[in-house]
C-alpha cells in the first residue's frame, strides 16, 4: 500500500503544520527528512517556520525534533510521578465501580427470588443487567 509521501515528486514542497504531525519519534523524523532530501523534496513547517532547503533549516529540523522528544519524555515522567504520588495518598484512577459489595449482596438476595427478572433486579440496584451477569458468573444458579 502506497503512503502519501510516496506521491511527492522531486522539486515539490511538503508543507506540514508542525514536525510533531509528520513523525512520531525523532528516529522517524530523521528518516523522513533524509528520504525527502535524497529525493529532492523540500520540507516546510508552519508552526516552527522551518524550511529544509537551507542548511540552517535542516539543522533546526533536527534540533526542534530533539526538543519535542525531550518534551514528550518530560511529560511522561511528570505523569508517572503524579500517578505514583496519588497512589501513595490512596487515590486510584479510573471509573468508580458501579456495583459495590453492598449492592452485590442485595442483588444476590434478590436473585434468589425467581419471581423477579434480571432486568428488574438490575433496576433495583441501579446497574445494567450485563453488569450483574459480569459480576455474578453463572447468574441465578451461582446464587441459588
Amino acid at each position: 500500500m502506497a503512503k502519501a509521501l510516496d506521491f511527492i515528486r522531486p522539486g515539490d514542497v511538503l508543507v506540514v503544520h508542525s514536525l510533531s504531525r509528520l513523525a512520531r519519534s525523532l528516529r522517524q523524523l530523521i528518516e523522513i527528512t533524509d528520504d525527502l532530501q535524497k529525493r529532492g523534496i523540500t520540507l516546510r513547517t508552519l508552526v516552527e517556520n522551518i524550511d529544509t532547503s537551507t542548511e540552517m533549516g535542516r539543522l533546526w529540523t533536527h534540533f526542534s525534533g530533539m526538543m519535542q522528544m525531550f518534551e514528550v519524555e518530560q511529560l511522561r515522567l511528570r505523569t508517572r510521578l503524579a500517578l505514583k504520588a496519588a497512589a501513595d495518598r490512596g487515590r486510584h484512577g479510573g471509573r468508580p465501580r458501579s456495583l459495590d459489595p453492598t449492592k452485590l449482596k442485595i442483588a444476590g438476595a434478590l436473585m434468589s427470588d425467581s419471581a423477579l427478572s434480571m432486568a428488574e433486579i438490575a433496576a433495583q440496584v441501579g446497574v445494567a443487567p450485563s453488569t450483574l451477569y459480569r459480576n455474578i458468573p453463572g447468574g441465578r444458579s451461582a446464587v441459588g
